[in-house]
């Protein structure tokens, strides 16, 4: 990891403030068991970004405190809507079942907390919708940091990155779906 990618992620596992709520807010993660990314979109603008690192070591806890954060990022924060990746197999059932079983437990807290459904994206849909390209995985990593440089001037993690053009096609769609709604 070289040293600019470091330093973002020692700043981005420290607390933004919370400023006063002005609008929709939509946070989106990058959802891990290891390290999270996530974002915070307030009416389309992106207020914050960060990583959250789990300290647990086996999957159950790892999950447990994800929740526990998760919860607590949707009520400090005032979030109207959450945007999770969905999983994706990958050739091995084990890194299909945790990640499933991780994305069912923060789905539960967020409509238990937001009593909406969060909203479920595939990396292949956003990545599409920003434009993120690559043949493999390292050079599609790459060009989401590259993106999110180009957009807002920033130097992030790959996990942040993710969630922050994630949380980009949630606003999206959430925008068009108001649309939508207001024209029925």
């Amino acid at each position: 990891m070289c040293d600019g990618y470091k330093k973002a992620e020692e700043k981005e596992i420290q607390m933004t403030a919370v400023p006063k709520k002005k609008g929709t807010r939509i946070l989106g993660l990058d959802n891990a068991t290891n390290t999270t990314g996530y974002a915070i979109f307030e009416n389309g603008e992106l207020l914050t970004y960060g990583i959250k690192k789990t300290s647990k070591n086996d999957p159950i806890r790892k999950a447990a405190e994800l929740k526990q954060w998760l919860v607590g990022m949707l009520k400090l924060w005032e979030i109207d809507y959450l945007a999770l990746e969905n999983v994706q197999y990958q050739g091995n059932p084990q890194t299909l079942i945790t990640p499933a079983k991780l994305l069912g437990i923060l789905e539960n807290a967020a409509f238990e907390v937001t009593n909406l459904e969060p909203i479920v994206v595939y990396a292949s849909t956003w990545k599409s919708h920003c434009q993120i390209e690559g043949k493999t995985r390292a050079a599609q990593k790459e060009d989401a940091q590259n993106f999110v440089k180009r957009k807002f001037n920033i130097v992030a993690t790959q996990d942040a990155c993710d969630a922050i053009c994630l949380t980009i096609y949630a606003v999206n769609q959430i925008k068009l779906n108001q649309m939508v709604t207001f024209i029925s």
